[in-house]
């Protein structure tokens, strides 16, 4: 009987010991959860951080093609390349459909894809519920 009753406690023992142990494991998934959680959302926000910087040069860039200058002898040539007139046929063959697709693409693309995103994972983020 009594070697019953120090079997009985020492397993007793060994199964409170193990949901301890099975508690601590849980707790852990779930720090490493939240921690997969930050370092993904701090990452992300410093990809768009970085692309929003790079939107604003690039889409400068692209508007340079539709900017075009009276020059004094009456000529229309596009601002910062003087030598490409904006009545040519080369610029409306080959920088003026770059430039379209560039802005539709680019330009205003970029701002509605990330409108979409943050207009559908509106309620995801953890801080907001």
């Amino acid at each position: 009987l009594v070697r019953y009753g120090l079997g009985y406690r020492k397993i007793m023992n060994d199964k409170y010991r193990v949901r301890a142990e099975e508690s601590n494991i849980r707790d852990l998934q779930t720090e490493l959860r939240n921690l997969r959680h930050k370092v993904f959302s701090t990452s992300l926000n410093a990809m768009f951080v970085a692309w929003s910087l790079l939107h604003v040069s690039t889409s400068t860039v692209i508007f340079h093609a539709f900017a075009c200058v009276n020059q004094p002898d009456g000529s229309r040539t596009v601002q910062g390349y003087a030598s490409m007139s904006c009545d040519s046929e080369e610029y409306e063959r080959e920088i003026l459909p770059v430039a379209i697709f560039s802005t539709i693409f680019v330009a205003i693309g970029y701002p509605v894809f990330l409108g979409v995103g943050l207009w559908v994972t509106r309620g995801a983020h953890p801080a907001t519920q």
